[in-house]
């Protein structure tokens, strides 16, 4: 009986590849788990896809308001959320994932506005109430408490889907009502989570001076606060991300220096790889070659980086944002073509596409993108996306 038969209980079923031996076992476990399965309802799609875990069965859930993912390989059995459009158009620009494509673009709309405006929605809605719809995605606003996570969240949605003034002014609006503290208090540390997001915003606007800018002043505003730190260190980033390698060396220093020695009763897990890539980027970018290798190795050395109480980003993005940050063609390369081979989801997709446009690091990009290996391993993954979806590719940016 072949695998579609066996599975004639999903809402669709692709075979990519014949199933190995294994495949094939987990096929009877699958079909008579349906059954017993509580989110069986929910599979719209399903399909094999070969990954860096081996065979894996894909399955797309669906319900009014929210999608995923559920994975089932030799690994185990993770889900993954889709909570922003950029990651269903990652699934929309991956030829492995053909089979869902049809009920993703129905739920989603055809230009990914129908997801972007519920996901607004729903984030006004619980900015409204205090009470928190989705995880934290940065560390920010793991260690705040539920409203001011849910005022940041929206903000940085916004930001992400193009809509940065806005963002802007609904973080200002709430810095208003907020008297900042120079202590070790949670009141302190929100005050900063949403000023520094204000700074986040004029970043992805193409502010660089007023992000940087935004940084001074809660510095200044925090003065002797424990928090102040995380503003510096913020500010040295966006010093080496602009070029402006001299001064993010500078600032970066002396507070690395400090925090090393520092005996705190808690430091955020990972922390030192924060230090290391922009070290490392501003090394480079001052033509210390060996001296930037040396700096960027707690990051490559980093493994499945934890910490039990806040989200922490995870060791790959930073690999990839120091080398970006570092000019380093080949390493950004490589980084991508690895995710093309063992990924179950990438942005590599996104970055490579035609109608792509980065905001940033332009010439970058533009030199990683006509790389002839990495365009021809791309082209046996990559789909290239209907003009409908270019906006949505763009963030929807003027």
């Amino acid at each position: 009986m072949k695998a579609r038969q066996c599975l004639a209980a999903l809402a669709m079923t692709a075979t990519i590849f014949g199933p190995s031996p294994l495949a094939a076992a987990q096929i009877a476990e699958i079909a008579k788990a349906q059954a017993a399965d509580p989110i069986a309802p929910y599979v719209k799609a399903s399909g094999w896809v070969q990954s860096g875990d081996g065979p894996t069965f894909v399955e797309l859930l669906l319900d009014d308001a929210n999608a995923g993912l559920r994975l089932r390989s030799a690994k185990g059995t993770p889900r993954i959320r889709i909570l922003e459009p950029h990651r269903a158009l990652e699934l929309l620009a991956d030829r492995r994932m053909e089979f869902l494509w049809a009920p993703l673009i129905e739920w989603a709309g055809p230009t990914l506005e129908k997801m972007r405006d519920r996901n607004i929605a729903h984030l006004r809605a619980a900015a409204a109430t205090g009470t928190p719809e989705r995880p934290p995605t940065t560390t920010s606003e793991s260690v705040a408490r539920p409203k001011i996570r849910t005022i940041v969240q929206l903000a940085n949605f916004l930001t992400d889907v193009g809509q940065g003034a806005e963002a802007k002014r609904i973080l200002q609006d709430q810095l208003r009502t907020m008297k900042p503290k120079t202590d070790h208090s949670w009141a302190a540390f929100e005050w900063f989570s949403v000023a520094s997001a204000i700074s986040m915003s004029r970043w992805e606007r193409g502010d660089s001076n007023g992000a940087i800018a935004q940084y001074e002043l809660i510095e200044r505003t925090l003065g002797t606060s424990p928090y102040t730190d995380n503003a510096t260190i913020s500010r040295a980033s966006l010093l080496a991300r602009s070029g402006r390698y001299a001064d993010a060396l500078s600032t970066i220093d002396p507070l690395f220096a400090r925090w090393s020695s520092q005996n705190r009763e808690y430091k955020v897990g990972g922390s030192e790889r924060q230090f290391a890539w922009i070290r490392a980027c501003a090394l480079e970018g001052l033509g210390r070659h060996s001296e930037a290798e040396a700096a960027f190795r707690p990051v490559l050395d980093a493994s499945e980086t934890y910490d039990p109480h806040y989200f922490v980003e995870s060791d790959e993005k930073l690999q990839l944002k120091g080398r970006v940050c570092m000019r380093s063609v080949d390493g950004v390369t490589t980084m991508m073509i690895d995710q093309l081979k063992d990924d179950i989801t990438t942005s590599a997709l996104l970055t490579l596409q035609p109608g792509y446009r980065p905001s940033h690091d332009v010439e970058l990009w533009a030199k990683v993108r006509s790389d002839e290996n990495l365009a021809k391993i791309a082209r046996e993954r990559m789909r290239v996306l209907p003009p409908e979806l270019t906006a949505a590719l763009n963030d929807w940016r003027q």
